[in-house]
């Protein structure tokens, strides 16, 4: 993970998610994964945020396809 790079995004996600701001963050997670989609904390990060929103089918897939694409 790049943090020069995306360290200033993901402020603002943590920002957004602790100010409930959920679709924000969303947003801004998807621009991320638009940017590096091989990136699997993006994926992870997303189905943290879709427990938090109860979303329980999306963060599964999310998770899912994060711990694929992480190092083993």
């Amino acid at each position: 993970l790049q943090e020069a790079k995306y360290g200033p995004i993901l402020s603002k996600i943590k920002e957004n998610e602790e100010n409930l701001h959920f679709k924000e963050a969303e947003e801004l997670l998807f621009q991320l994964l638009s940017e590096a989609p091989q990136e699997p904390n993006f994926y992870l990060k997303l189905g943290q945020l879709y427990m938090k929103r109860k979303q329980f089918d999306k963060a599964i897939l999310f998770y899912l396809k994060g711990l694929h694409l992480a190092p083993h």
